[in-house]
């Protein structure tokens, strides 16, 4: 039974890693072309104080911009790629009568939706580290608008309510990472009664 498992997850898993990667390379691709202008201004601006060729900067300033982008993109689509994923290995199972073969052995289907469930829920796993470990050290880089194209993190943003560790509300109008200030900030303290 094992042997089995073993070839519906990684037959699931394949298709999981291809419509995935078809899926992140097309939104992409959308981007790029959207947002041209300021990949080529970029690189061209890069190019010209480094002394390097503008097409090899174009292409580092896309895998810069878009590559942290990855995880941000597995954990927003793990859910509708597994379940698209699942559907393509049982509709490849059932064009080549391996479901009718495996039912002809005696094994129930259910053994293979169980290895299915079983290869989504380690995925669901993995994107629980992505979310809680990756994104949060990413969050800069993932702050950035197309303007900051290769450009070490964002200069300022917003700040909208956030609830600290000790439940204090905090709002600040502008957060600088790089310099470790925010500007505007209120910090709401509610006592015993609720009010602040």
């Amino acid at each position: 039974m094992l042997l089995l498992d073993r070839h519906i997850i990684l037959r699931f898993l394949g298709n999981f890693a291809l419509l995935f990667t078809l899926l992140f390379v097309f939104a992409i691709s959308i981007d790029v072309v959207v947002q041209f202008d300021e990949f080529v201004e970029a690189a061209e601006l890069v190019a010209e104080r480094d002394g390097r060729w503008v097409p090899v900067v174009f292409v580092e300033g896309v895998l810069d911009f878009h590559g942290p982008r990855i995880f941000q993109f597995y954990a927003f689509m793990v859910g509708l790629v597994g379940v698209a994923a699942a559907g393509f290995t049982l509709v490849q199972m059932h064009r080549s009568r391996e479901l009718v073969a495996i039912m002809a052995a005696g094994v129930p289907l259910h053994r293979i939706a169980a290895a299915i469930i079983a290869a989504q829920v380690g995925l669901v796993l993995l994107q629980l580290v992505d979310q809680e470990l990756i994104l949060p050290r990413l969050a800069t880089k993932l702050n950035r608008v197309h303007d900051r194209v290769l450009q070490p993190g964002v200069e300022t943003f917003e700040v909208p309510l956030a609830r600290d560790a000790r439940g204090a509300l905090l709002f600040a109008s502008s957060i600088d990472p790089n310099a470790g200030t925010a500007t505007s900030l209120l910090v709401l303290r509610r006592g015993e009664t609720g009010v602040a």
